[in-house]
């Protein structure tokens, strides 16, 4: 396994561990495993012979070239879209856990999709055991000359995400899971419930798109929780979010970008993982410093409940709450 399955595998299995689910293969056997991952590994060297012989070659002269290239050198076995479905075997393996499987792909709206299909089929009383979460790792190479060279990434010392220039965005490597559970399952068993999950909505609209602040005003008028907890990360995709908040005076609003960089498909994870910390007392789980709108304002011990507003780097949003539970 790479990178990002061994930081999946070890996070889906701390996540079973604390729900005590990991020595109960009565229970793991009608778990469901919903992952959200990126597409396919690359093969670095091939990619970098290809651009060298396009940048060499006149416009009419190369595609026979190219096409002996990617057949020999993309791994024909496997097609490449079908990979992050190995995530999920890995886990399914090596944590027993064999109930249906999903995988998701898409960035933030990945992770959205998943949680939401989890709630969905909980509240409808199709599932009561879900395991959700996906991995990152940002050393891929595709990945970093993406965001470099389409001037997203932050080029500039690390800093408060709400303070960063055009270039804001700092890739995280991370892996997250959680467990989602019926509330009566869980209390039968005598589970150690960390949160409650309400979905609130979820938008698909480009942040390019004509009605985008209106969609954002809607989502801020409809949160009202003590406190946020975004993904935002930062630089020119920020500064009309940022807005939203300013008026709110003691309102906390805190990034996990700020602290963990940006995880596209894992972001949604990261911050209900937080968000149910805080709701159980751990009060520094986000280092203001990096990333609160107001370096001032932290969560206060005595929250009941948390709003989690993920926003996906070029399109969908999507907001859930979080509440403590008594």
């Amino acid at each position: 396994m790479g990178k990002q399955f061994q930081l999946g595998c070890c996070a889906a299995g701390l996540a079973l561990e604390m729900a005590g689910l990991s020595e109960m293969p009565q229970l793991l056997a009608n778990t469901n495993l919903y992952c959200a991952s990126r597409g396919g590994e690359r093969d670095a060297q091939a990619d970098a012979k290809l651009r060298t012989m396009i940048y060499g070659m006149e416009l009419n002269e190369g595609t026979s070239k190219i096409n002996e290239l990617l057949s020999k050198h993309l791994r024909p076995t496997l097609y490449l879209g079908q990979l992050p479905n190995l995530l999920a075997s890995n886990i399914s393996i090596t944590q027993k856990v064999l109930g249906n499987s999903r995988t998701f792909l898409g960035e933030e709206m990945a992770g959205v999709a998943s949680v939401e299909t989890a709630y969905s089929e909980i509240t409808a009383g199709e599932a009561e055991l879900v395991l959700v979460g996906g991995a990152l790792s940002s050393s891929s190479i595709a990945m970093l000359e993406w965001f470099y060279g389409s001037g997203q990434a932050l080029v500039d010392d690390f800093s408060n995400i709400w303070e960063r220039g055009e270039n804001g965005v700092c890739l995280g490597t991370v892996g997250a899971f959680l467990v989602l559970e019926s509330k009566k399952h869980a209390g039968d068993r005598g589970a150690n419930i960390l949160a409650t999950v309400e979905m609130l909505l979820r938008g698909t609209l480009s942040r390019d798109d004509a009605g985008y602040s209106d969609e954002l005003a809607k989502i801020v008028q409809d949160t009202s929780a003590d406190f946020t907890v975004t993904n935002l990360h930062g630089g020119r995709r920020t500064s009309r979010e940022q807005g939203l908040w300013d008026h709110g005076g003691e309102h906390p609003v805190l990034s996990t970008a700020g602290n963990f960089g940006s995880c596209l498909e894992v972001d949604l994870y990261v911050q209900m993982i937080c968000a149910a910390q805080y709701l159980n007392g751990s009060e520094n789980v986000l280092n203001p410093e990096y990333g609160s709108m107001n370096r001032r304002l932290t969560p206060t011990a005595d929250i009941s409940s948390i709003d989690v507003i993920c926003f996906g780097m070029e399109r969908g949003e999507a907001a859930l709450r979080l509440r403590g539970v008594e």
